[in-house]
């Protein structure tokens, strides 16, 4: 009889160290929750830019099926975790409600949390504003050593280069959806300097391109007569001197 009492003390303590165990590794229950319920999932929001360097200072919102705000966050160069916010089985997705300058505004991403209770990894790319800039003279080559600026909207300069014979490139600098000035400050030697541009920043992420052409100083512009114009004056005067004196000749025969 004692045997048989000391081989359920067993079994008990066995199950009752099996049921700690489970209690502890096993589930994993929010605060708040029945065990029937569903539990809470991490979601694990890493945002970055399209070369893949994180960003800082996009404002991001988490948003539930019906469009309630869940959460808000500003991104600070590190993932974002959220902890036991997010339901499993639901489906939420994530805004980006502006971007840092220099960035263009991501598409939202529409994603259902796991029921396994994973971590779900949501990436979110930013494209960097890019915009390029060609100094070409009339035969539409590359010119270089011209003094270019770009300006904004209060005239503040945000960029100046002197030109090369390749494009000059701005990235991740100007603002989407803004608009600027592209003026040069000073032409090359011998050359005209040309009149401003103004552009406004794709906000779609697409590459903007502004060719700039320089017409050269000793070329004439209208009204003035250089030199290629009396060459043609004096060859028209030639021909019509020659055709007189053979019609002379042919009549005198």
């Amino acid at each position: 009889m004692k045997g048989l009492m000391k081989q359920q003390s067993r079994f008990a303590l066995l199950w009752l160290f099996a049921l700690a165990g489970l209690l502890l590794f096993g589930a994993r229950l929010p605060v708040g929750l029945a065990a029937e319920e569903p539990e809470g999932e991490k979601a694990e929001a890493s945002y970055e830019v399209s070369t893949g360097d994180p960003v800082v200072g996009a404002v991001l919102q988490l948003l539930s099926a019906d469009g309630s705000v869940v959460a808000e966050m500003v991104t600070d160069g590190e993932d974002i975790v959220l902890d036991a916010e997010l339901i499993a089985g639901e489906t939420y997705t994530l805004r980006e409600v502006s971007a840092p300058a220099g960035f263009v505004k991501a598409d939202d991403i529409v994603f259902t949390v796991s029921e396994d209770g994973g971590v779900d990894e949501i990436v979110m790319k930013d494209a960097p504003t890019t915009v390029k800039v060609y100094k070409k003279d009339a035969r539409d080559r590359f010119l270089a050593g011209a003094t270019l600026q770009i300006l904004d909207k209060n005239g503040s300069v945000v960029e100046e280069w002197t030109s090369e014979t390749k494009e000059h490139v701005i990235r991740a600098k100007l603002i989407a959806g803004e608009t600027y000035t592209l003026r040069e400050k000073a032409a090359p030697e011998g050359f005209l300097t040309a009149d401003d541009q103004t552009f406004t920043v794709s906000e779609d992420g697409s590459v903007d391109e502004l060719t700039v052409y320089n017409m050269r100083s000793d070329t004439p512009t209208t009204g003035e007569e250089g030199p290629l114009f009396w060459f043609v004056v004096i060859g028209a005067l030639a021909c019509l001197l020659l055709t007189g004196v053979w019609l002379w000749i042919v009549w005198r025969s």
